[in-house]
């Protein structure tokens, strides 16, 4: 997918879980829970490791239909996000349990694995990568097309949101910009990012044969 943004925007969407909940209400989120969703954070070497627990969550939009009225979950969703930027993560869904800490006690409903990757073309364009699909214990027929399926939604959702956000910072350079609880993920990812930007500059710089 090829998205008019900044690679920075892309790489702040990934590491904010909680928009979830508000712009992909029909695909990958629906419940109000996402955006209360209490990450543990891990800053690596090069990225970021994102581990959270959603417990007693509705099924998410795009699979809602698949499941009896008021059906609960218990969501766990562990990332590795690492620069360049690439995304891996591994989601399971049980059936809501009764514990509030740790592992879920419900039923394993699906394992799954999604892998993406943004890749900067210029300051105002990224190419987009990502698949999706279920491990072998969770597999069933169709279960995997209908995972890639909800994905090319969800990110024309983002897409179009992500470039109307670039076309406004482009317009407002200067616009101040406030950091919520929600964001400590970006900042955290963006923090690694440019730490690693600079140690480059630093390094050619100080290559030999290198003009001072």
């Amino acid at each position: 997918m090829h998205v008019h943004t900044n690679y920075r925007r892309e790489i702040e969407n990934l590491a904010d879980l909680s928009h979830i909940a508000w712009v992909h209400p029909h695909t990958v989120g629906g419940d109000p829970k996402y955006s209360a969703m209490k990450s543990r954070y891990e800053i690596t070497p090069r990225g970021l490791n994102t581990h959270c627990w959603i417990r007693s969550v509705a099924p998410t939009g795009a699979v809602v239909h698949l499941f009896p009225d008021g059906a609960r979950l218990d969501i766990c969703l562990d990332i590795q996000h690492t620069v360049p930027c690439n995304w891996v993560m591994r989601f399971r869904a049980f059936t809501a349990g009764t514990a509030t800490d740790g592992v879920s006690n419900g039923q394993l409903v699906v394992d799954t694995w999604t892998c993406q990757t943004v890749t900067p073309g210029d300051e105002n364009s990224v190419d987009y990568y990502y698949s999706w699909g279920a491990s072998k214990a969770t597999e069933v027929p169709g279960m995997s097309d209908l995972l890639g399926s909800t994905l090319d939604e969800a990110f024309e959702e983002d897409r179009r949101l992500l470039e109307a956000q670039h076309q406004r910072r482009s317009e407002r350079p200067d616009l101040p910009l406030l950091n919520i609880a929600n964001d400590a993920g970006p900042v955290k990812m963006l923090w690694v990012l440019d730490k690693l930007l600079a140690e480059e500059r630093a390094a050619a710089s100080s290559a030999p044969g290198t003009a001072g």
